[in-house]
């Protein structure tokens, strides 16, 4: 707009009157030099929001640094009274020779292939489990889909809870209520729901 006035300006100089012309040429400049300092306010406002939320960032990125400082200092007292822990134990069964890191990695060994040994008794549960919850379904599933009806379920109900005391029958039937059938899946859950 400021472009336009300063143009009519000069062309008013020409054609018309000298004095509207000067009056247009100064309303541009003036128009022209406004919208140029609002074009930097703005830019300037734009600029010192990003500040403001930038130092805003910079505080809680100091918060949490004191906080992870504090957290090494708390593990770094952990771990030296967990070597005094260990120490005193070696004391204590008397293994103050070269053969106590020796003795400490061979207990290691046998925790960890106790612990291996029973994730695999846990897998061969939870697959026995299964093997019997598909043999109850194919037993009493009428339509040999892997699957019971509501009916099916109705009729497979006592020796679901006989093999299974933690069964949760209710909640079979919520799920039959969604799905029109029970799948072995469902009926694992079950169980596991009341267990945990």
């Amino acid at each position: 707009m400021s472009i336009g006035q300063i143009i009519f300006g000069i062309v008013s100089w020409v054609v018309y009157d000298k004095i509207t012309s000067i009056g247009y040429v100064l309303s541009g400049i003036f128009s022209g030099t406004t919208l140029r300092l609002l074009c930097k306010m703005r830019l300037l406002k734009t600029m010192q929001q990003s500040v403001n939320v930038l130092k805003e960032e910079n505080e809680e990125l100091k918060e949490n640094n004191e906080e992870l400082k504090e957290n090494i200092d708390d593990l770094e007292s952990v771990s030296n009274k967990l070597s005094e822990d260990l120490k005193m134990l070696k004391e204590t069964i008397g293994l103050l020779d070269q053969n106590a890191d020796d003795v400490i990695e061979n207990l290691r060994e046998i925790y960890s292939s106790l612990k291996k040994e029973n994730e695999i008794h846990a897998k061969l549960n939870k697959n026995m489990i299964h093997i019997n919850i598909l043999q109850i379904i194919r037993h009493f599933d009428s339509g040999t889909t892997f699957s019971l009806k509501l009916e099916d379920l109705n009729k497979a109900k006592k020796t679901l809870l006989n093999a299974f005391p933690n069964l949760n029958y209710n909640l079979l039937l919520t799920k039959i209520k969604e799905n029109n059938k029970i799948t072995a899946k469902n009926i694992y859950e079950s169980i596991k729901a009341l267990k945990e």
